[in-house]
């Protein structure tokens, strides 16, 4: 669970004697580190975000269209259909709706959507292939899956209540924060 992640971050601060430190949290990560800056503020010297997702309704929201249209780009019409449906309903998308599967039919051409320019994406693939890793350590960055459905629930409230210097790092087409998760970060955190 989150609260598990959470005790296992201060246990692990208690364990190496730390008395305060600073917390990086980057995707997924980011809404565990606003959460634990969140519970022992007096333990989080300070925070910095990085891309994060704190709110997957939005991210999502945000990303579908521009997985559309690289879906339709590449000829798959129906998926690039059922992203611009999924992005329209009036509801919130939870987990159940399945967002990560549906940006799957990208296939080979799913690391388009995380990178701007197709040189930067050719570096990593060819860092990736170098790396030694098997598929099954490049299984472990998928970890988290078990915690999708929390990742759909909001931690922007939490924002007004981060007391600590944070940091809010993020790229001008970065698919996983939306442009008004930043305007809030600039507003709403006293020390961002």
């Amino acid at each position: 669970t989150v609260q598990e992640l959470i005790d296992d971050f201060e246990g692990l601060r208690r364990r190496l004697g730390i008395p305060s430190w600073t917390v990086l949290g980057h995707s997924a990560g980011g809404g565990y580190a606003i959460r634990y800056a969140h519970q022992h503020p007096e333990r989080v010297h300070a925070a910095i975000y990085d891309c994060p997702a704190w709110d997957c309704d939005h991210t999502d929201r945000h990303r579908l269209p521009i997985a559309a249209d690289l879906l339709e780009r590449h000829g798959q019409i129906e998926a690039a259909q059922a992203c611009r449906e999924l992005a329209g309903l009036e509801r919130r998308l939870t987990a159940e709706d399945e967002t990560p599967r549906l940006l799957q039919e990208l296939g080979d051409h799913y690391n388009e959507l995380f990178f701007h320019q197709p040189a930067h994406m050719q570096t990593l693939e060819r860092i990736a292939m170098a790396s030694g890793f098997t598929d099954r350590d490049w299984s472990k960055g998928l970890s988290h899956r078990s915690l999708m459905v929390d990742m759909y629930d909001s931690k922007l409230s939490l924002l007004p209540e981060l007391r600590q210097p944070s940091l809010l790092v993020h790229g001008r087409y970065d698919v996983v924060l939306p442009p008004r998760h930043v305007d809030k970060f600039r507003a709403k955190v006293p020390n961002g």
